[in-house]
């Protein structure tokens, strides 16, 4: 059940998410500079010893709140939006762990309160 349920949690998760990114990058009231968004992917990847090895980066997040994480999604997408010309190799792989850790807390979150049952009959029932 556990296996099954979590590759559409994921989707699910990740769709609810990009909605508000996409508000949320048209809104950038202050256009970042490229070199603070370097800065920023810099420091933040630093702070992950062993980045970006999944098992390492599970470790080294679990202090960063869901707010801390959806706040450092914002600053990356307003980086994005700022800056759509740069590679930024580091920021995207960056993104991607931050979307991997918010996936599992929330996957976490209905396991725990045992919601995975009620999750999966609103689904069905076409409750997206």
């Amino acid at each position: 059940m556990r296996t099954a349920f979590l590759p559409k949690l994921a989707v699910s998760v990740v769709a609810l998410l990009a909605i508000p990114m996409v508000v949320a990058s048209q809104e950038v009231k202050h256009t970042p500079t490229l070199k603070s968004c370097s800065a920023d992917v810099r420091l933040w990847s630093s702070e992950i010893p062993g980045f970006p090895e999944p098992e390492k980066v599970r470790a080294e997040t679990k202090s960063l709140t869901m707010r801390e994480i959806l706040s450092r999604q914002k600053a990356l997408v307003d980086c994005q939006v700022a800056h759509p010309e740069s590679d930024f190799p580091e920021l995207n792989t960056l993104q991607t762990v931050y979307d991997m850790l918010m996936i599992e807390r929330y996957s976490h979150f209905v396991e725990r309160h045992d919601m995975s049952a009620k999750f999966m009959e609103e689904d069905e029932a076409g409750m997206r």
